[in-house]
């Protein structure tokens, strides 16, 4: 049997959000929707109301008066602020910067002034606040026992 292996099946635009190859878009998007479902968010978006499971947004971006969620399989641009997105979101969100909510299931590395999430994108940590931010981390995902190394 003949594998093909090519980028010619992709539309334009498909990944902009993860910027991964078709059998790693595949393989993270079916990992990350095998979760059970747990309740949606309804958010208003524009004139609609949008409904999205919590689990699978990576990351959220604040953007003034507007959010852009970036989940595992599209990009949602909503009507509420980052601050207000904070409050409705499950605990697993964290703050990492005063624009990034991330999702700390998908995390995979901390380093220095940035997380790099399952996806392979990485979201910046700020000077001031890496020790707190990486310590809040450290608490969140691993428990306070396990330290994280430099």
């Amino acid at each position: 049997m003949h594998q093909h292996n090519s980028y010619e099946y992709l539309q334009p635009g498909e990944n902009d959000a993860l910027n991964l190859d078709a059998n790693t878009m595949r393989f993270v998007r079916n990992l990350l929707l095998d979760r059970p479902a747990r309740t949606r968010l309804s958010l208003r978006s524009g004139t609609q109301t949008i409904f999205v499971n919590p689990d699978t947004i990576l990351y959220v971006l604040g953007q003034r008066k507007h959010t852009d969620l970036v989940c595992i399989d599209r990009m949602v641009t909503c009507n509420s602020s980052i601050g207000e997105m904070a409050k409705i979101l499950p605990p697993q969100f964290y703050l990492i910067h005063r624009s990034y909510l991330v999702n700390t299931q998908y995390i995979v590395a901390v380093r220095r002034f940035e997380a790099e999430l399952i996806s392979g994108i990485c979201v910046p940590i700020p000077a001031v606040t890496y020790q707190q931010a990486k310590q809040d981390l450290q608490n969140m995902i691993w428990g306070s026992e396990i330290p994280l190394a430099e």
